[in-house]
């Protein structure tokens, strides 16, 4: 029976939605969608993510429809959990023919040493950097980690290479430093109270001298906690270096001001959320730009003594302010229209400085 042909029954049978039927659907690799039953069940369950964990259930069906015979136990509903499926998967991996393991096992050598290399190495942990798909495939073998998937492994190193964690000798967690996972084998976060010397002294050096990896992980690993010895590489970047003042020094941070001046988009930002007052010596920069001058008028105007906080005039002020970030949001209007809306935004500016 074709997927159209049960979406029916199986809206009846679960009480799940026609859209959630289609993307389960996705992580069946047969036809028929002969494991579409089960599939819902598990994700009933939570067992399984749609569609965090697609490709790696299609995957490890795509295995068991293959080699079905190698199993025991050939009826997957006698599996009650995914998790329970997923580790006799890996145990009939493990026994492949001696030709098979051997064939793998030369690829996987020569993978590794083009896609992976040790960046830390000292008792008990050990550090893998990988920079391939190929390589974080292999090397997420054994764990939950979505990274076994070549093509959700390309997603992440597209944007900074992955880290593998062994210790005593025994894989322990994966870091991706501009993502800010850290993600034990059982693919949950890892907090930095759980292991704070593998936080402090191992995992500290790897991200510190990245400002993005840096920033991210004083935010999702430290609990926004300041990290001193980071800053010095985290100025490098104005971008991160303003998300780190906001979020964890809540403070003015003198050194990167110079480059805050520069970008109109930080300096009104940094002017409303750090200084909480007007900032003079940004202001050239801040008008020269029609949204950016809006911004910083409606943020002087909510300062000025006396104006009202409350009431009317409040919301209608916070609703004309909405709507006009909006507009700039959406790029609506001509440029005639964010003129007038600059030129207004000037003068009121004047008004209120004088």
């Amino acid at each position: 029976m074709a997927l159209e042909q049960k979406i029916p029954i199986l809206k009846r049978k679960y009480n799940v939605r026609v859209g959630t039927i289609r993307k389960v659907a996705e992580a069946d690799p047969t036809l028929q969608k002969k494991y579409i039953n089960w599939l819902i069940q598990q994700y009933k369950n939570r067992s399984i993510r749609f569609p965090e964990d697609n490709y790696k259930v299609l995957e490890t069906l795509k295995f068991f429809d293959k080699h079905k015979a190698r199993f025991e136990q050939r009826d997957i509903n006698r599996y009650k959990t995914y998790y329970d499926f997923d580790e006799v998967v890996d145990g009939i991996k493990e026994k492949l023919t001696p030709e098979d393991l051997k064939s793998k096992k030369q690829i996987q050598k020569e993978v590794k040493v083009r896609g992976a290399s040790i960046v830390y190495d000292e008792s008990p942990y050990k550090v893998i950097e990988i920079v391939t798909p190929q390589a974080a495939a292999i090397y997420a073998r054994g764990t939950r980690w979505c990274t076994s998937i070549e093509g959700i492994a390309s997603r992440y190193l597209k944007r900074r290479s992955l880290h593998v964690v062994f210790k005593h000798n025994k894989k322990y967690a994966q870091f991706h430093g501009v993502s800010g996972q850290l993600m034990n084998i059982q693919d949950r976060p890892l907090k930095w109270e759980d292991d704070t010397v593998f936080v402090r002294e191992v995992l500290s050096k790897i991200a510190i001298k990245d400002p993005e990896s840096a920033c991210k992980y004083a935010i999702h690993v430290l609990n926004k906690q300041r990290w001193p010895e980071a800053e010095p590489y985290i100025q490098k970047k104005v971008r991160w270096a303003y998300k780190y003042t906001r979020l964890v020094l809540k403070r003015r941070w003198l050194e990167i001001e110079d480059e805050i001046l520069k970008r109109p988009a930080l300096a009104w930002k940094y002017a409303k959320y750090i200084m909480k007052d007007r900032w003079p010596e940004a202001e050239p920069a801040i008008m020269k730009t029609p949204r950016h001058a809006y911004e910083y008028v409606y943020f002087l105007k909510e300062r000025v003594p006396g104006l009202q906080k409350r009431g009317p005039e409040a919301r209608a002020r916070r609703k004309e302010y909405a709507e006009g970030c909006k507009a700039f949001t959406s790029y609506w209007g001509s440029e005639e229209w964010k003129q007038e809306v600059h030129e207004t935004a000037l003068k009121e500016f004047e008004a209120l400085t004088q």
